[in-house]
């Protein structure tokens, strides 16, 4: 498991239990957030 994989699935998690109540708008959030970690894992490869 590689670093921004770690980082990935702690903040998916943590995204998670914080943001249960509001289904709709937090799987929204949820995707944006996976969409911006994607980007940085991205950049990070490319170094």
């Amino acid at each position: 498991m590689k670093n921004g994989e770690k980082q990935y699935m702690l903040i998916y998690t943590n995204y998670l239990l914080v943001s249960t109540q509001t289904t709709k708008t937090a799987s929204n959030k949820c995707k944006l957030l996976c969409q911006e970690i994607d980007q940085i894992n991205k950049r990070n490869e490319i170094k």
